[in-house]
Order: C-alpha cells, then structure tokens, then sequence
C-alpha cells in the first residue's frame, strides 16, 4: 500500500509553515500560497499576522484539516515546522481505492459463479487467472498454473497450442484425460490500438451421447449462454440471517416428505421462491412440475372449474372436450396455493374434502380423480384473525398448518440485504444485456433502507435502476427521492458525508469460489494493483474518451491520467 500512501500524501499535502519558539510565522513555502485561496478566509489573516497559535486553533475547528508538527532546534534556536493537509482528500482516495478493489472483487466473483472453467492470459500468454470450475475440471490448482506461461506447461502444450495465438476468435474439440470431452474456445481481447492484451479460454463438457463433434460446434457457437452471468446464483446458506439458516435446514430435512406446508410473512419476503426451493429439491421435481395458484386472483364463479376442470358439458360456454384443472396438472408434483387466505369460503369445503380423501371430482363429472400432489400454501393474512372474523375455516387452518414457516422479513435479515441486491442485479444485467454495478454509497443506501415491501420492491427498484441508469455505475444520484430521503440524505450530499457500512460488505461466496488458492509469493499489494489495472483497463477499452472512463469509475480525470502511468497502459 506505499504507494497508495504516497499519492494520499502527494494530493492531500497543503504546504509547510516555520515558526519560531514565540511563535511567529517565519516562512510558509509556494504550495501554502496556491492553496490558501481555498481555504477558510480566516486562515490567509493569521498568515499575514504571523500567528502561529491561530493557525492551530483553526485547524482543530476545521474537520477536514489536519496538522503534523516537527520541533527541531538549529544554532541553538527552536524552530517549529508545521504541515498542513485536507483530509478530505485523503477520505476521497481511501473511497476511490475501496471502489476499485470492490469492482475486481466482482470481476472475479462473476468468473467463478460460472459453471464453465474458465483461463485468461495476458499477451504474453502467462495465466492471469483461472475460475473454480477450471481447478475442478482439471485437476489443476490455481496456485500451480497462475503466473505460468501456458505453451510452456504441459497442460498448455498438450491442449492449447494449436488455438493459441490466434486474433480471431476460434475453438476445437478436444479430449482430455479422465475428463468428458470439452469444446475449448479462444477469444482473443485488443485494446484501442488492436494489440493482443488478453485471450479468454473457456472450457464446455460435451455430452458425446447426444452430439456430434460437429453438431457441438455450430450449437455452442451460436450459444452465448457461457459468456452471460448466471440467471440467479445458488443459495449460499452461510450468508443467510441465523432464522433463514434454520427455515433452510428444516426445509432440507422435509423437502421429500409429503407433510402439507404453510408459509407465512409479510407481502414480497421470497415466499415463492422458497416454495420452488421446496420442489426442486424435492423427489417430485423428478415425476412432476410445480402448479401455482393465486388463490385471491380467480373469481369465484370460475374457483371450483380452475382448481378441479371440468367434463364436456358441465356448463354453458364449456369445452366440449372438457378441461383439467390445477390439481390435476400438479399430480406426483407440488400443489402451490398462494394467497390461500383469499380463498372463497365456499370453496374451501371443497379443498378440504379433496386434501383430507386425497381425490376429487371434475366439474359435471362422477369418476373420482387421485389427487397426488404435495401441498404448499403460503399468504400474508392473520389467519387466525380471518378464522375469528367467519372468513376463513378453522379446520382447513388445521389440515394445512402442519408445518409451518415464518419468513422474516427483509428489514429483519439486513446482512442479506447486500446479497440478494447483487443476486437481483445480476439477473436484470443478464436480462437487459448490461454490466452495471453498485458503487459503495448505494450499498450503504441499500442496507439503511427499510424495504417495506421488501425483496418485491427491491427487485422493482433494481430493475428501475439498470433501465434507467446512464452509466454502469449505479450511484446515489439515480436513487428514487423517497428513498433518499428516509435514509437522511439528498443527492447533493457529500461522499464523505454518507455513513458506510462499518464492515465491508460480503456477498454470497459458493462453494466454487471458497476453493479459489492465492497465488503463491504474491503481497496484498501486488494482488490490488493487479485487479486496479484490469478494472481500469477495461474501463478504458469500453469508454469512448477518458472522460467517459473517469465517469465509469466515479473518479477524476487525472486519476485516469495518473493510474494509466503507473500500470503503463497505452
């Protein structure tokens, strides 16, 4: 980190006062003088009235000032020399920084959530990097083959050669030892001059039994799918909140017994997606789909046919083919009754009787149906209250409530937030073709905000963002006013103003990822310098200008300037 240090105190450095021991201002040098236009007006008066003591007192008021104080004596004389600095500056930097290492940590994120393996190198074709996926594949840990030149280990002469060093983009089928057989592409990465920077090698298994070498090669090569982020990304159950860790466990414990199960939480807490959790965990993902039903959506005249179908006949404007119903599409599957709190009363006498006999009939119809899927229902009502008020029957809160499960909601599981936002984010990236990102102020938005309605609105919110934002940076300024304002702030509020997390935020890492080996011999500060200047490599290859770049990345123009000299990119 010296050299982030040095640049702090290169950029923060205001200029060097010396006083004598009755404290008289004898010399202030000529970056005092450029600087001191800029400061508080009261600071150029105690300069000229050569008062020492004034100049400390001020910058004790001042919180962004900050004073160093060296005494030295000469000639038998006391001297005092005083250097003046502006933390905001400092604070500025330190973010910048903090930026920079969050936008390679999602880089490197993003390559291990792929289930492709996946190796990059640099022009001379030394390894940068390889995801989890390449380790398991191969057999190869990352820490033996990174920093290595690939024509010169034997994996790379014995598999790559023959599509190294291509500048077009190229791929071959090939069979590796105790492994399926694997379509290896090459994409080669130029910078704005057309100079080899990069080359991206990704490895997809072929299932020979289905396709031909040939048929592998024009299916995936018109399938981008690999090169896409993940639509969603597994639960990592380790960054879950401590309730949702043990609704997680139990759910894994009954996932394959038929025992009914009943969701309860607030609108918009993930009361779906647990109940797809359920099933697709469950034996019947195998024999059977999962069926939803918005019990508050159907009208009631229309109830008994939706959930039950019907016969030919059964009633004016009917098909004369008849029609199944819900319970029958979900059979050997899950039954998924949403909203069931919304339910006619009517009709739940006859979803009771069907759940308690295990059959039903069809609408005019005298055959008796089996009735073999597994039941979840789920709302956000006080059923208890509704079984008070006569609008929801006590023996069907009975015959559903065997198990139940109490989603919290999100305001509740706030070391989640920051997770599930990211998970969000990156679907709607996929959805929408972009790459945006949120930078650290909107985190700290994000984990401040109440989410009334909770992972609902934020989805919307998210969705809203990626749409609407004019940069990949998603920043303060394209928060909704509202939700700013709860949390305290405006969209002219300073950085250094905006409480951050008081930990880094940690997203969800999978098991993939937690096998990733630091390369050997190599120092924090090599690692940060190395994702910096992939960051802002990339950057500049994706921007137009450097000014487009330095808005990017939420930093100035001359940081642009500056970090292009230390990593020497054209």
């Amino acid at each position: 980190m010296d050299q982030f240090y040095n640049d702090i105190a290169d950029k923060s450095f205001l200029g060097m006062i010396v006083s004598d021991e009755q404290s008289r201002i004898l010399y202030f040098d000529e970056k005092l003088k450029e600087t001191m236009r800029g400061l508080n007006h009261h600071f150029a008066h105690f300069i000229d009235a050569g008062d020492i003591i004034g100049i400390k007192n001020l910058v004790r008021r001042e919180k962004n000032l900050h004073m160093k104080q060296l005494n030295t004596t000469m000639e038998g004389r006391k001297y005092t020399y005083l250097y003046l600095f502006d933390l905001s500056v400092e604070r500025q930097l330190a973010l910048q920084l903090k930026e920079a290492s969050y936008d390679a940590h999602l880089w490197y994120e993003t390559f291990n959530q792929m289930k492709d393996a996946v190796l990059i190198t640099d022009e001379s074709n030394i390894v940068l990097f390889v995801n989890a996926a390449f380790t398991g594949m191969m057999g190869i840990p990352a820490a033996s083959i990174t920093g290595q030149s690939l024509e010169g280990s034997e994996f790379g002469r014995e598999y790559c050669k023959s599509i190294l060093n291509r500048r077009d983009f190229s791929s071959a089928v090939m069979e590796f030892e105790g492994q399926r057989k694997c379509l290896v592409s090459c994409s080669p990465v130029f910078d704005e001059d057309h100079n080899l920077k990069r080359t991206l090698i990704l490895f997809k298994d072929l299932d020979d039994a289905e396709l031909s070498p040939k048929a592998r090669t024009v299916s995936l090569k018109t399938d981008d799918s690999a090169a896409r982020p993940p639509a969603s990304k597994p639960i990592d159950k380790k960054a879950l909140n401590p309730a949702m860790k043990k609704i997680y466990r139990e759910i894994d414990r009954l996932a394959n017994v038929d025992t009914t199960i009943l969701l309860t939480g607030e609108t918009g807490v993930g009361k779906d997606f647990i109940a797809g959790y359920i099933h697709e965990n469950s034996d019947r993902a195998k024999t059977g789909k999962l069926v939803k039903i918005n019990c508050g959506a159907i009208p009631e005249t229309l109830f008994e046919s939706e959930l039950f179908g019907y016969e030919s006949g059964a009633f004016t404007g009917a098909l004369k083919s008849g029609k199944i119903g819900y319970f029958e599409s979900a059979a050997n599957g899950t039954l998924y009754l949403d909203e069931i709190g919304e339910m006619p009363y009517l009709m739940q006498v006859k979803l009771l009787s069907a759940l308690n006999d295990r059959e039903f009939y069809r609408v005019g119809g005298t055959k008796p149906i089996q009735f073999t899927a597994r039941v979840i229902a789920a709302t956000n009502a006080d059923l208890s209250a509704l079984i008070k008020e006569k609008k929801f029957r006590s023996d069907l809160f009975y015959r559903i409530n065997v198990i139940t499960f109490e989603i919290p909601p999100l305001r509740d599981r706030r070391e989640e937030t920051l997770w599930i936002a990211r998970d969000i984010l990156q679907q709607y990236n996929a959805h929408y073709g972009k790459n945006c990102y949120f930078d650290p102020l909107t985190m700290s938005v994000f984990l401040q905000y109440n989410w009334t309605g909770n992972i609902r609105e934020m989805k919307n919110l998210v969705e809203r963002l990626v749409v609407t934002s004019p940069t990949d940076c998603i920043g303060i300024e394209n928060i909704p006013d509202d939700i700013c304002e709860y949390v305290g702030i405006t969209k002219d509020t300073p950085a250094e103003e905006i409480e951050l997390p008081k930990e880094e935020p940690q997203p969800a890492v999978s098991a993939a990822a937690a096998t990733v080996e630091i390369p050997q011999g190599k120092k924090l500060r090599e690692l940060v310098d190395g994702y910096e200047m992939q960051v802002l490599e990339q950057a500049l290859k994706n921007s137009a200008s450097l000014k487009e770049a330095s808005e990017k990345l939420g930093v100035d123009i001359s940081t642009i300037v500056r970090k292009k000299q230390k990593y020497k990119l054209p």
